[in-house]
């Protein structure tokens, strides 16, 4: 059966942005926004998240095995979306004027308006490439 890539694109759609905090090894904060995400198990609690191995998050979680799963509002999308962009030797948070303050656990960065909180421990890497 051939797919229409941009029809299935549609049927997923819209898919929520949340924008995922993580920390390297020198404390430095990362944020990227993700909308490839989605529940994978509620016991044991499981999301997914696709990434490119390029990318910094990526890095940061398969080094500290932590991160934090900021669900986004309306309210804070843009400044959410807008952490994609580069912001040399700057925490990106500040840099778009993002309010955060330690999460409970991990004690990395959680938004204060987000709408959901999920403080989130590594499980598993599968390469579908």
């Amino acid at each position: 059966m051939k797919i229409d890539k941009d029809k299935l694109g549609l049927a997923f759609k819209p898919r929520p942005v949340v924008l995922i905090t993580t920390m390297d090894d020198e404390q430095n904060i990362n944020a990227a926004p993700y909308s490839f995400i989605g529940p994978v198990s509620t016991s044991p609690p499981l999301i997914s998240v696709s990434m490119k191995e390029s990318q910094q998050t990526y890095k940061n979680i398969l080094l500290t095995k932590k991160f934090v799963v900021n669900f986004t509002s309306k309210a804070i999308l843009k400044q959410s979306i807008d952490c994609e962009n580069k912001f040399p030797n700057k925490n990106k948070l500040s840099a778009v004027e993002l309010d955060w303050e330690p999460s409970e656990i991990f004690k990395y960065p959680k938004l204060k308006k987000a709408i959901l909180v999920l403080e989130c421990k590594f499980y598993k890497e599968l390469d579908i490439s």
